[in-house]
C-alpha cells in the first residue's frame, strides 16, 4: 500500500488546488444567482475536495520530499504551489459568505416567526 502511494504521489501536480478556487467561484457566483441548492452542493464539494488534496499533499511531502523539492524550484511547476495559497483564502471566503448567509437567513425567519406570533 505504502509503495503504492509513492507511486501515485510522486507526480501528483501542485497546481490541482486550482480546482478548489474554481469549485468555490462557481458556488459563490450560483448563490448570488439565487441557485442556493446547487450553491451548497459545490461548497461541500469544495470542502471535499479541498481536503483530500491537502492529505495528498501531505502524503506527497512524506512519500517524495525530492520530487515536491523539484517541483518548487522549477520555472514551470513552481508556481502551481501559489494555488494553495489562494485556494486557502478562497475557502474561507465561500464558506463565511454561504455559511454565514444561511444563518443569518435561518436567524431573521425565526425571529420573524417569532414575533409575529406575539402580535
Amino acid at each position: 500500500m505504502i509503495n503504492f502511494l509513492k507511486r501515485q504521489t510522486e507526480h501528483f501536480y501542485p497546481g490541482y488546488f486550482a480546482m478548489v478556487m474554481a469549485t468555490g467561484a462557481l458556488s459563490l457566483s450560483s448563490w448570488y444567482l439565487g441557485y442556493h441548492a446547487f450553491a451548497e452542493f459545490l461548497l461541500w464539494l469544495n470542502i471535499v475536495v479541498y481536503f483530500g488534496l491537502i492529505v495528498l499533499n501531505i502524503l506527497r511531502i512524506s512519500f517524495n520530499t525530492t520530487a515536491v523539492w523539484s517541483d518548487f524550484t522549477n520555472a514551470i511547476k513552481g508556481p502551481g504551489f501559489f494555488t494553495f495559497i489562494a485556494s486557502n483564502k478562497d475557502s474561507a471566503d465561500f464558506i463565511v459568505d454561504i455559511a454565514v448567509k444561511s444563518l443569518q437567513e435561518d436567524e431573521i425567519n425565526t425571529w420573524i416567526i417569532n414575533n409575529t406570533k406575539k402580535i
